[in-house]
Formats: C-alpha cells, sequence, structure tokens
C-alpha cells in the first residue's frame, strides 16, 4: 500500500484523495500502490467524478465558472464536470479551475475506469465491444469502434473526449504512447501541454522524417479522423470557428466528407469573392494544411478512396500509400489521354473535383496550371511528392496574403 506518511497533510476525506489520486497519477508511485488499495481508490474517485460537491478542493476552485457557465445544471451524474470540461476546451474557465480540471482529466486519461461519464454513458459498449481490452487501452477501443456503436450519447461523449485531446496532447493516451521513441528525438524541447507537441509530430509526418511506424500510423488515425469532423482538429478550429466555412461543413454538413464541402464550399465562394474575402488569414492557412494533409493519404479523403477504390486497385496497386503516392498515382492516369477516360465514371469525376478544389482553394497567378504542374512531378525521374508541391502552392499563396 502506499505509505500514509506521503498524504499525512491532507485535512478532509477529498484531500486525502486527491493526494493518493497525484501518486496514482505519477508512474514512478504508483506501482507502489497495492491492488485492493487501488480498487478503493478508484471507487472513490468515480464518486468524487459523479457529483462535484464531493471533490472540495475541485468544487471550491470551479464555483463560480460552474455559476457563470454551467447555470440551471443540477449537480450529479457528472454533468457540472461535463459542462466545465466543454467550457474548458472553449477557453472559458479561470486558471484556478482549468489547472485542477486538467489534472482530473489527465488522471482519467491515464485510467479510463475513473472517468464516470465514460463509464456511465458507454457501459454497454464497455461490458461488449471492449470488455477484453485492458484499461489503459479503453477509451482507444471505444474510439476505434464508434462509428460501429448503436448508442449516440456514447458517440457524443466519446466526440468530446477527442476534443479535448485535440486541445492537449497530454490527454492523447494514443498519440502519447505511439510516439514515445519520437518524442526525445524529433520535438524534445517541445511542451506536452497544449497543441505544440501534435503540431510538432506533425510537421515531422509531413515532412517524411523517420517517424516511427507507431507513430506514423497514429498520426495517419488522427488525421482521417479530422476529416469526418474537423472540430477535432484544435489550431483550425479556433482558427475558424467564427467562420462561415467552419459551420456550414461542421460535422454531419456534408455527411461527415469535410474535404467534398471544403470544395463544394470554396468554388461557390469563389465565384463572387476573392480568397482573402471568403475567410481570415489565419483561418485559409489553417484550411490549406488541411487540404495537404488529404493529399498526404488517400484514406484521409473518404469519397475519393470510395469512388476509387476499383481503380486504385486496378493502377495503383503496386504504389505505397502515404506521401501523396496513391494520388499522385491517379491524377497520372486521369491526366493521360482524355482526361480520365481510363478512370471509372465515378473516379473521375472525383479527381476532377479534387483538382478543382486544389486549383481554386488558393490565389496563384502563373504559367502553368495545378494540373500541369502535377504531370510533370510524376513524369519526372525524382517523383517528388504531390504533398511536397502542394506545400509550396501553400507557401506562395501565404506569402501572396501576407
Amino acid at each position: 500500500a502506499l505509505p500514509i506518511s506521503l498524504c499525512q497533510d491532507a485535512k478532509s476525506r477529498s484531500d486525502v484523495l486527491n493526494c493518493f489520486a497525484d501518486h496514482f497519477r505519477n508512474k514512478k508511485t504508483r506501482s507502489s500502490i497495492s491492488v485492493p488499495c487501488k480498487d478503493v481508490l478508484k471507487i472513490a474517485l468515480l464518486e468524487m467524478n459523479e457529483n462535484i460537491k464531493h471533490d472540495s478542493g475541485f468544487f471550491s476552485a470551479c464555483r463560480d465558472d460552474s455559476q457563470k457557465l454551467c447555470a440551471g445544471i443540477e449537480p450529479g451524474e457528472g454533468k457540472i464536470i461535463e459542462c466545465l470540461r466543454k467550457q474548458g476546451t472553449e477557453g472559458k474557465l479561470s486558471a484556478k479551475c482549468m489547472k485542477l480540471l486538467e489534472e482530473k482529466e489527465e488522471l482519467e486519461m491515464n485510467d479510463p475506469e475513473v472517468d464516470y461519464a465514460l463509464q456511465r454513458s458507454c457501459s454497454t459498449a464497455i461490458a461488449t465491444t471492449c470488455k477484453r481490452v485492458k484499461p489503459a487501452a479503453l477509451l482507444e477501443c471505444l474510439i476505434k469502434n464508434k462509428p460501429l456503436l448503436d448508442d449516440i450519447i456514447c458517440q457524443r461523449l466519446l466526440t468530446e473526449r477527442q476534443i479535448e485531446a485535440g486541445e492537449d496532447f497530454r490527454l492523447d493516451s494514443y498519440l502519447r504512447e505511439s510516439c514515445l521513441k519520437d518524442i526525445p528525438k524529433f520535438c524534445r524541447d517541445i511542451p506536452l501541454k497544449g497543441t505544440e507537441m501534435i503540431k510538432c509530430l506533425k510537421e515531422k509526418f509531413d515532412t517524411h522524417k523517420p517517424l516511427t511506424p507507431s507513430c506514423s500510423k497514429a498520426i495517419q488515425q488522427r488525421e482521417r479522423q479530422v476529416m469526418d469532423n474537423p472540430r477535432l482538429d484544435a489550431a483550425l478550429y479556433h482558427a475558424c470557428k467564427s467562420e462561415e466555412v467552419l459551420k456550414e461543413c461542421s460535422e454531419g454538413g456534408m455527411n461527415g466528407d469535410f474535404l467534398s464541402c471544403l470544395k463544394s464550399f470554396w468554388l461557390e465562394k469563389k465565384k463572387v469573392k476573392k480568397v482573402k474575402d471568403i475567410a481570415s488569414t489565419k483561418c485559409v492557412k489553417e484550411l490549406s494544411r488541411i487540404m495537404r494533409e488529404g493529399v498526404a493519404d488517400v484514406h484521409n479523403d473518404p469519397l475519393l478512396f470510395q469512388q476509387c477504390a476499383l481503380d486504385l486497385h486496378k493502377y495503383c496497386a503496386d504504389v505505397p500509400f502515404g506521401s501523396g503516392k496513391k494520388i499522385v498515382c491517379l491524377l497520372d492516369v486521369y491526366s493521360k489521354d482524355k482526361k480520365g477516360s481510363e478512370l471509372s465514371e465515378d473516379c473521375a469525376l472525383e479527381v476532377k473535383s479534387r483538382i478543382e478544389m486544389w486549383d481554386n482553394a488558393v490565389e496563384i497567378k502563373g504559367p502553368d496550371s495545378l494540373k500541369d504542374l502535377v504531370h510533370t512531378v510524376v513524369a519526372s525521374e525524382s517523383r517528388f511528392s504531390f504533398l511536397g508541391l502542394l506545400t509550396c502552392i501553400v507557401v506562395t499563396a501565404d506569402r501572396k496574403s501576407g
């Protein structure tokens, strides 16, 4: 058991539990807690997370925030804590409340068994779909199977947990564990708190740094999730949350196909506006990044992948995934002869639609069209990735808009 002397200054029951929770959260001291003690501690922590009043320190720190931001919500069933978590992702909590909330969230990330709302909302999925996984892997199992779950309440809560992970790298247990060996090598001086570590790892992935397979896989998975729900990308959301484009293309706006919605929105607005008038420079920069990520892996563009599945098998079976190679292959086939005559009709239409999106997403004037540049790149012996080409285009556009 954990030596009581470590928590001898605790003055109340909740103080003792929070003290134990601090040691439980710390990997170095967690091993010193006996299994029976851990079990009792988890039950007590669930009780504290069920009702904010059961955690005196947290209740005191967040009293004003809950009264202001969660008025009308009765204590119990974890409702006020969930309300505060949502307000926290919007940056609306006081510093003292946010600090304790982050500690609570990190503890639940390390052990989802003490996440009251998760245990309550997703009890059926936990008992069936993810019954054989270890506690630390529970949340990732639920998120992985989210599209297959019938419980909409559980699905919504899982989305909230994904949003929180996108706002703070410390809360993304899957990405954190998957990139454990990459962080000291490529992002050593980057703080774990916030979004900077996520940004650093994605930049290394996009520039083809030799990340471990587990880290590359985790980043690809996160990018695919963003294409289904752009709210999961904190940088994009905060840059564009007041912009018309994000409201138009938020989750469900186009059956979850963010890139298709973005393309339609962009082309429609371009008929009457210049790019700089469609969205702020900051928002345009983030949208450009999202489009680059969509090109990096054909799986990031679900509709394109679906419509071109047979064509990819027929023409691009030997081309590896990643670095935009599959999309370059499709563009190469499309650019030959009669513009897509070799591709199936549905696939050709989707490829054409994506070219229009990439052409019109940024204002670039020059002797070569994007399609000509793509063909040149594909035909060259070095075969630089199309992702690299788009990066140059976006940089040029950013300089022009600046």
